[in-house]
This record gives structure tokens, sequence and C-alpha cells, in this order.
């Protein structure tokens, strides 16, 4: 049983629990919403599998390990509530909590943006660019917002491009012909996570954490046997 069968038996369950009891769910009960959540968890399930595939191709060799350092049994608690719960929300918000929105809802993310590339202290190249593709790219989906597969793609390209923070310019240049599977399940993460934006902006948020928080416990299971 994988994860979306899981899902939409927990949503059936909880559903007829609601109205047994006389319970006014903040979800429309129909099939729009049940379709919501096959989605969801269909993505969820193909975005860890992706994950586990783009681990069979050792890059250690060309790009260190973001992760290096990191005990993840002595700071487990620290490593779920930051990356598990901040990271994800603060890159919702700045990736797709204007998307669909006014174009003005998109300033605050913009200036975190900014501010947060600034404290990286990454190189000024790089900054510079990745601000102007990303305001390029911020117009560009304002214009059409009914393209749903092109702005993911979209936005997912440019969700991929920000995590070349991840790691130094001497790797990134040496193992650039790396690029497609080293940053892959950024790209696919990005694109996945637009496309359930369309239900709303918690959908993603939630997407998102529930992404990051299982990679850690997978993780933390991994090195503790």
């Amino acid at each position: 049983m994988n994860l979306w069968t899981v899902g939409i038996l927990l949503t059936v369950n909880v559903k007829n629990k609601q109205e047994k009891k006389g319970v006014v769910s903040p979800f429309p009960h129909n099939l729009f919403f049940e379709k919501r959540t096959f989605v969801f968890f269909s993505l969820l399930f193909l975005n860890l599998v992706l994950v586990n595939i783009v681990d069979f191709f050792d890059l250690s060799n060309y790009f260190s390990n973001p992760g290096d350092g990191i005990d993840f049994k002595e700071d487990f608690l620290f490593i779920i509530v930051f990356f598990g719960f901040v990271i994800p929300i603060f890159e919702e918000f700045v990736f797709r909590f204007w998307v669909r929105e006014k174009i003005s809802k998109v300033i605050l993310p913009l200036v975190l943006l900014i501010l947060y590339i600034v404290y990286l202290d990454y190189h000024w190249f790089f900054n510079i660019t990745f601000v102007i593709i990303f305001v390029v790219h911020v117009f560009y989906i304002s214009q059409n917002t009914d393209k749903t597969l092109i702005i993911s793609l979209l936005n997912g390209a440019v969700f991929a491009i920000f995590h070349i923070v991840n790691f130094p310019v001497n790797e990134l240049v040496s193992g650039f012909i790396y690029f497609p599977i080293l940053f892959l399940p950024q790209f696919v993460l990005g694109v996945f996570v637009c496309f359930i934006r369309k239900f709303g902006f918690r959908y993603s948020v939630f997407y998102h954490i529930l992404y990051n928080s299982l990679l850690i416990l997978i993780e933390y299971v991994s090195v503790s046997i």
C-alpha cells in the first residue's frame, strides 16, 4: 500500500466520522476534494521515488553533500524543525505564495529572497543573475496564470537554479555535466508543488513540509539501523 492510497483511505474515514457527528469540514465534501487528495499523494509518492532513483547515481566524487557535518541522531529535533518546517514554509512563501495572486503580493517574498541571498554571501554574479531570472519569471507567470503546465515547469526550473547555492562554485564548474541529475529532484519538486498550488497555498506548504520531513525521517532511520 503506497502513500497516496493511505491518504485516500484516511480522508474517506475522516469524512465519514465528521458526517456522523455533524461536523462541518473546512474542505468540500465532493469528488473534487477526493481527486485533489489523490493527486496530492500520488505526486508525493513519485517525488520520493525519484529521490531514491537519483541516489543510485553516486556524485560524491564531484559534489560535496550539503548534509555533511550534520549528526542526524544528535541534532534530529533541530533538523526536523528547521529543515522539515521552517525551510519549506520560507521557500513556499518566496516561490509560490504569489502564484495566481496579485503581482503586488510578490514584493515581500522578493525582499526576503534578496536578503537571504545577501546573507548567504554567494558569488555576486549568481546573486544578480538569479534575482533577474526570478523577477522575469514572476512577470511571465503573472501574465499567464491559465497556463498551469508552463508556469509549473518555469517555476520548478527557477526553484532548482536557486539550490545552486548548496554547492561551492568550483564544484559546479568541474561537475557541470551532471547538473541534470544533481538538480532533478529540486526541479521536479518545484514543478509538483507549483501544480499543487492551484488547489490553494496551504496545499503547497503542506506538501513541501511532508516531503522534507519524510526525507529526514528516512535518513534518520537509515543512520540509526
